[in-house]
């Protein structure tokens, strides 16, 4: 991609995963080479893996540490650097009582975990959908989709704790079938930006931010995805 414009299509140089319970959750450089690396999270088994990657080419996978969680209720929802250290850490939320976490890793080892922010949000409507620095503080932040209302927010953080909440501007889609699929700055502006998908109609679109205030929004140029099974997939 160059901003919405979409420019080449480049398959990944590894095998196909014939087990579709296995969910791409986020991409960041875990072992320090420069390439994105991608997290796997088995929705059925809550096992966990990671591809090390180098561009779009599979160097190799292995298990994180531990494996997996026993209770598959907690899932994924995205990769990032909460405390800094320069290791992707893994964000969770449980989609039966609502409870927030975070695991601090070094590398694909577990290093510590701990509550996230408030502890649980009891809407079950409200996801988290990605991070990046809104607020350009330095910290990472959290991003929000209501799936119901189609409303969209933003925690701001500092490490685990919440600092404040506000929404975006503007606070909502009325189409609930558009939803967020990742975020990332995909214009080179220092402010995530917001990648959407249409689940009816298979468009995709971003809205380019400046924090959490639209600029503007663009369909992506591209060819059309060739069916309601494949979903985009961001940096989350």
């Amino acid at each position: 991609m160059s901003g919405a414009s979409h420019l080449f299509n480049e398959p990944l140089y590894a095998p196909a995963v014939p087990d579709t319970n296995w969910h791409i959750v986020g991409s960041a450089d875990a072992n320090g080479d420069g390439s994105a690396d991608l997290y796997w999270h088995h929705q059925t088994t809550g096992a966990l893996a990671i591809w090390y990657m180098r561009g779009t080419e599979l160097v190799s996978g292995e298990a994180l540490s531990p494996g997996a969680v026993a209770d598959t209720n907690w899932k994924v929802r995205t990769v990032a650097d909460m405390d800094g250290d320069g290791q992707p850490d893994l964000i969770w939320q449980h989609v039966v009582t609502g409870h927030l976490a975070v695991w601090f890793m070094n590398g694909r080892q577990l290093r510590s975990g701990q509550s996230l922010g408030p502890g649980v949000v009891p809407d079950l409507n409200w996801t988290i959908v990605g991070a990046g620095d809104a607020n350009r503080d330095g910290s990472v932040d959290l991003f929000w989709h209501h799936l119901g209302t189609g409303d969209i927010a933003v925690w701001f953080m500092r490490g685990q704790t919440l600092l404040s909440g506000d929404r975006l501007s503007p606070a909502r889609v009325p189409d609930t079938n558009w939803r967020l699929r990742g975020i990332g700055d995909m214009d080179g502006n220092g402010s995530p930006d917001l990648l959407w998908q249409n689940v009816a109609t298979l468009q995709s679109a971003v809205w380019f931010m400046n924090g959490r205030q639209l600029v503007s929004g663009q369909s992506i140029v591209g060819p059309a995805l060739p069916g309601a099974a494949w979903h985009l997939v961001s940096p989350r």
